[in-house]
């Protein structure tokens, strides 16, 4: 991840980034979880440490965009969209954070009373209604009708296997794409069942 990172700090030239570029990220004792594009402009980059979320506009140096609210739950990935362009959201270990642009207080749409049971692994958004969310975890998919403000429960899923990336396919209903560590699943609408489209042999694991 580190080299990607400093590939991208080096070469985009759109961004106006230079090889003996000093506008760094002083991270202090945190690692580097996330890069992300801005979700309209292209000259701009946010990226994400353990517990914080910075934005870099241009030529300008990075500045603080946020900090975690507090608690156990550190930054593992990190979600902007352009359906949701003032929106960004942060994946923990323990749910799903909230927050946007301008540095809003950080808050939780997305947290389960025992996030041991249920660790999040994946996030996504509805590319034809961006109010529908999917979070996806070691108990199934989590799905949102209003933008976070309440989850239906997940549909009976197999057991051990985390939903380790949620996405849509590009047509006209966008089908729903569910993988996990060794198996790709698919449904032409979210209330479908799943089938299983791909998966690797055993042999290969």
């Amino acid at each position: 991840l580190f080299f990607f990172v400093a590939l991208a700090l080096s070469v985009g030239t759109g961004l106006g980034f230079r090889s003996a570029d000093q506008s760094h990220l002083a991270f202090s004792h945190e690692a580097l979880t996330d890069i992300a594009p801005h979700p309209y402009d292209p000259l701009k980059l946010l990226a994400a440490s353990e517990k914080e979320v910075y934005l870099r506009e241009g030529n300008q140096n990075w500045r603080k965009l946020i900090s975690s609210p507090g608690g156990s739950a550190s930054f593992q990935k990190l979600i902007a969209h352009s359906n949701l362009p003032e929106k960004i959201f942060l994946l923990t270990g323990e749910g799903v954070i909230e927050t946007n642009l301008k540095g809003a207080p950080p808050q939780w749409i997305f947290r389960e009373a025992n996030p041991k049971k249920n660790r999040v692994y994946s996030f996504a958004i509805h590319p034809d209604d961006p109010k529908r969310l999917y979070v996806g975890t070691e108990r199934g998919l989590f799905r949102s009708p209003d933008g976070g403000k309440s989850w239906l429960e997940p549909f009976e899923w197999p057991e051990n296997q985390p939903i380790e990336f949620v996405s849509f396919l590009t047509s006209p209903s966008p089908p729903l794409l569910l993988g996990t560590h060794r198996e790709l699943f698919f449904a032409k609408d979210e209330e479908d069942p799943f089938e299983s489209g791909f998966s690797l042999p055993l042999s290969s694991l």
